[in-house]
């Protein structure tokens, strides 16, 4: 297919195959890159927009999203990569980040860096550290990796599977448990002796006790090897009472924090990021804008409107970027050639309830 794109909106068409019936389908997937004004106005990137990802990109603050994953839920997506600033560029010990999109808004708890004094039920939680910036990635989420040494030269690495690179899971009760389980000689298991706790909860999930196993929480990209999407699911069915089989499930392929998968905000929805930046406080309107592909088909032309799919906040550069998606069934014809031309107009257009992207 041939892909006539002349907008500073990166554009991609991708061939899927292997879909129910051994059908195939077309997505049209499109990134548009804005930065942020001092006013507050956003202006749309056009020397420098970022490109469409054909798989995660790291950056310091967590991974850019691929944008080749198929996903056919009307959800949109919210994902916020940077860090927390103390107000007032203070030493702080405890803090809150606020971040609103449209009518939806939601807040962490940032806090300095703590231990686990004592353990198990004799253990309490000392006083935090104080901070001036605190990175909000998932290594300060709760979770974690920790090795244990069985005998002198077997390492065995123990963590806890919904957030591998987090803080705070309790890794000694494990160690011992696998102390026992393979008879370790005297002196072993060896394991690092102090607990740390998570620097990002909710006011809702704190870890309290020792035995706490919260949920972890982040608004940077979720990795695709975390097992977070299936824990949350499988603890909301057991709450219900019902059976939890996620396989093939769109969740699977979300890659925002489940509190960030809300339904499309509205045309020029008002965002609001505290405390996830210098200056303390960042506001705009998502601009309204809309992509359509008017994809000519042999003799027929027909018009393809790209929906609002995901918004990707960066205050560290003061940037952030939306990203569109359609997909369509495709058929083969042999001796057809087929082009898409992409516009950018002013509008709107987010997927119904009920409705495929």
């Amino acid at each position: 297919m041939e892909l006539i794109n002349k907008n500073p909106v990166p554009v991609v068409v991708d061939i899927i195959g292997g879909l129910p019936d051994d059908s195939r389908a077309v997505m049209f997937t499109a990134k548009a890159t804005f930065n942020i004004l001092e006013n507050g106005q956003v202006k749309l990137e056009r020397d420098k927009p970022f490109p469409l990802f054909k798989q995660d990109e790291e950056t310091e603050f967590g991974l850019l999203p691929t944008d080749s994953l198929l996903r056919l839920d009307p959800a949109f997506e919210v994902i916020l990569l940077g860090q927390a600033y103390a107000p007032h560029g203070q030493q702080t010990r405890n803090m809150k980040v606020s971040l609103s999109v449209g009518d939806v808004i939601r807040e962490i708890d940032i806090t300095g860096d703590r231990q686990w004094q004592g353990d198990d039920k004799n253990a309490q939680i000392s006083e935090a550290d104080s901070f001036k910036t605190m990175p909000l990635t998932w290594d300060r989420a709760f979770g974690g990796t920790q090795q244990v040494l069985i005998d002198r030269e077997a390492p065995l690495d123990l963590s806890w599977p919904v957030n591998s690179a987090g803080k705070g899971f309790d890794h000694i009760s494990q160690a011992r448990e696998v102390g026992k389980a393979f008879q370790c000689p005297n002196d072993y298991p060896k394991f690092e002796p102090v607990r740390s706790l998570p620097n990002i909860e909710t006011t809702e999930e704190k870890v309290i006790r020792w035995s706490d196993t919260p949920l972890p929480i982040c608004w940077a990209t979720v990795p695709q090897s975390s097992g977070l999407l299936f824990e949350r699911f499988k603890r909301s069915c057991e709450r219900r009472g019902e059976k939890h089989v996620l396989l093939g499930a769109p969740e699977m392929n979300h890659r925002a924090h489940p509190d960030w998968v809300i339904d499309t905000p509205p045309a020029s929805a008002h965002v609001r990021i505290e405390g996830a930046c210098k200056q303390g406080l960042i506001e705009f309107f998502i601009p309204e804008m809309k992509v359509v592909a008017e994809l000519k088909d042999g003799n027929r032309i027909q018009k393809i409107e790209l929906h609002p799919r995901s918004l990707v906040l960066l205050p560290e550069q003061m940037r952030f970027y939306l990203t569109f998606r359609a997909v369509r069934n495709f058929e083969s014809r042999e001796g057809e050639t087929r082009k898409a031309r992409i516009k950018v107009l002013k509008g709107w257009d987010p997927i119904k309830r009920g409705a495929q992207a």
